[in-house]
């Protein structure tokens, strides 16, 4: 192997830790709600945008998983770095209700297009490194600085809105996201992706369903994990409006 490119293969795991410690890193992730209740949203439809954002999701799971396997993870990621950095530029200019429930779009996006083809991009990387038995050891790791983004960023975000505005953290948040992006334009694709998948979505569908029929535990656990995320967004998204009598210092703009 070329031992510039090797260089450049290499370099994908640290931007991995980087990217994965960014993905959580919402400075107004602890009070968006509250934000949107500012503006004079209902509970149902600040709920509905969220769940528009999941079910975009689901819908794009497959296609995106076809884009990684035809033209790489890479593309992919920058995908759902765009989408992430549309989410929050729509958050920081619009606050009409339509405008947002678009901007859920692109949240979705986000999710759907870094599902899968994040821990592939790092599995096709060391298998061309010759270090796939890593890939444990490292995703663990990553996961780690996912945690630690998550934590710092949800109390450092409240203290900033309290000094200044929700707002004006949503729009410090897009420099965060605009980071997401560049590290994923960064990325070395490695060789070892697939090239000559299936193009046709349905065919990929069935094939996802069928597997997850045949298998029971991987169709409880499936449905474990879709509750168990189910019940930490709505106590999450919930906890803000509740808590939100208690800190009535936050302001919009």
């Amino acid at each position: 192997m070329d031992i510039n490119r090797k260089k450049r293969l290499e370099s994908n795991i640290w931007k991995y830790y980087a990217y994965y410690f960014l993905h959580l890193f919402f400075l107004f992730g602890a009070i968006l709600t509250v934000y949107f209740l500012d503006i004079d949203l209902s509970l149902s439809k600040i709920m509905f945008m969220g769940s528009l954002t999941w079910i975009v999701s689901l819908i794009l799971e497959v296609p995106s998983g076809i884009i990684s396997d035809l033209y790489g993870r890479k593309t992919t990621l920058v995908i759902s770095s765009l989408g992430y950095l549309l989410w929050v530029v729509f958050l920081v200019i619009f606050e009409n209700y339509l405008i947002l429930l678009v901007s859920s779009i692109f949240c979705g996006i986000r999710l759907s297009f870094k599902s899968g083809s994040d821990s592939a991009l790092l599995y096709d990387t060391l298998k061309e490194l010759k270090r796939e038995n890593e890939h444990p050891k490292i995703s663990g790791k990553a996961v780690s600085f996912l945690l630690v983004g998550a934590a710092i960023s949800a109390p450092l975000g409240s203290t900033i809105a309290s000094l200044t505005s929700i707002k004006f953290t949503i729009f410090l948040t897009m420099f965060i996201a605009l980071c997401s992006v560049f590290i994923t334009l960064s990325f070395q694709e490695p060789k070892s992706y697939t090239k000559n998948a299936d193009k046709s979505m349905f065919n990929h569908l069935g094939k996802s369903v069928a597997v997850c029929l045949e298998n029971n535990k991987l169709k409880w656990l499936i449905i474990f994990l879709s509750t168990l995320a189910a019940l930490f967004t709505m106590v999450f998204s919930y906890t803000q409006v509740f808590l939100k009598d208690y800190n009535p210092t936050l302001t919009v703009c």
